[in-house]
């Protein structure tokens, strides 16, 4: 995700509010943003929420082509929602080159049904030449019929202008709706001058933005902008923007806020899988302390104790099954788990029982607490543990944890 923006999702939220506006989106460039917390906002502000990402695009993710067009991705649905998680997921496993990046594969494997999809701003598919664009948008046309559209948007610029024109003849030949967009990346006109700060620490530099408006208006105002800039005509400045409205259309989804684990070992209870864990656990700690003192064995022992009581009251032990597997898998094909540690995973003796790290908090001068890295009231709360674990290893061939032959990760992605 690019930060090159000094509002946040609340700020939107609220701007909502103050225009009369009844939809609050994620939208961010690659990403599908922080939905659950734009989902949060929303509801604490009378709104209704759509889950948006202004993909990057490509016709071939497996080539090397870094034109990454803009798209907008909308889900329609909770299906919608699931798939287009899944499609941006694989963007970043098999098609990222510089950004991570859907194709044509990929766009035509959703369900217009599920997923609706508009052209995107300047950056669109127009950077393949004015006759591939069309082709290209043909084809998502014909996929996704009545859940596409042409987005037209309202900068005073030449290339604006030279884009709405391009799409304004597709319209009038192939009657494809025109839909309004903006590119808003803050509130108001005022806050342009943070954005300038904002985009000069983080070392970025857009040429091209000295005649867009990239503030969040008002729809009286977004008319004006569509007069001045003089191409749309009244009437298909209207029908963009009252065809904004077709986003009040998409399924309102609740979330639920329940945890949700893969498992390797759906044919088992909890109880069951509690009791597999804890034999691993067990098993593991006999074997390492078969040396050691008596000492040294009780102190371990209370850990041990204390951190599986953890884990099977909160019903967390798939979360460790399923990475037990996984590190143990990599180990197999030749990964190594290395003598350092990331994150809170460490301070978890049982971590290192499982296979998950190589570090022994008992034996280390330096005071670990394994409650940073879980706790009841943490789960409890709705948070997992930390996910730094070594499941990075999923590149040392993990396609066939799951049952099935699914990998691990793509059952993630289909499951969120």
């Amino acid at each position: 995700m690019l930060t090159d923006s000094v509002v946040t999702n609340e700020d939107y939220a609220r701007r909502a509010v103050e225009l009369g506006h009844t939809v609050l989106s994620s939208c961010e460039h690659g990403t599908q943003g922080n939905y659950w917390q734009c989902s949060e906002l929303a509801k604490q502000y009378g709104l209704r929420w759509r889950y948006v990402s202004e993909a990057y695009f490509v016709k071939d993710r497996r080539e090397k082509d870094n034109a990454n067009c803009h798209l907008i991705l909308a889900a329609k649905t909770r299906k919608g929602i699931g798939d287009l998680n899944f499609a941006l997921s694989e963007a970043n496993i098999s098609g990222y080159y510089y950004r991570p990046r859907v194709d044509l594969e990929l766009l035509m494997a959703l369900d217009p049904r599920d997923v609706f999809v508009t052209t995107a701003c300047v950056g669109g598919v127009y950077k393949y030449g004015w006759e591939e664009a069309e082709k290209l948008i043909l084809r998502m046309a014909s996929h996704f019929r009545d859940s596409f559209m042409l987005e037209v948007q309202y900068h005073d610029t030449d290339k604006q202008r030279e884009v709405n024109r391009f799409l304004l003849r597709l319209y009038r030949k192939h009657g494809i709706p025109l839909i309004m967009g903006t590119d808003s990346h803050f509130i108001y006109p005022e806050d342009a001058a943070l954005r300038d700060q904002r985009l000069e620490a983080n070392r970025i530099r857009y040429e091209d933005e000295g005649d867009w408006y990239m503030d969040y208006p008002s729809g009286a105002e977004a008319y004006r902008r569509f007069r001045q800039q003089g191409v749309l005509s009244d009437a298909q400045i209207r029908e963009a923007m009252e065809n904004t409205g077709v986003f009040l259309t998409f399924e309102d989804v609740e979330f639920d806020k329940s945890k949700k684990l893969p498992t390797i070992y759906p044919d088992l209870t909890q109880e069951e899988r509690n009791q597999m864990y804890l034999s691993l656990v067990n098993e593991a700690f006999e074997a390492q302390t078969a040396d050691m003192t008596a000492e040294e064995k009780a102190v371990r022992a209370e850990g041990v104790e204390y951190e599986t009581n953890v884990v099977t009251s909160t019903n967390m032990s798939d979360y460790f099954l399923l990475d037990h597997e996984i590190v143990r898998r990599a180990v197999e094909k030749g990964g190594i788990i290395t003598k350092t540690g990331r994150g809170s995973a460490p301070s978890y003796y049982t971590n290192s029982l499982l296979g998950l790290s190589s570090i022994d908090r008992f034996a280390i001068p330096v005071e670990m607490f394994p409650d940073r890295f879980i706790s009841a009231d943490r789960i409890l709360s709705g948070s997992l543990p930390d996910i730094d674990m070594n499941i990075a290893n999923r590149e040392a061939g993990m396609e066939d944890v799951l049952p099935g032959g699914e990998s691990v990760l793509r059952h993630c992605q289909r499951s969120r």
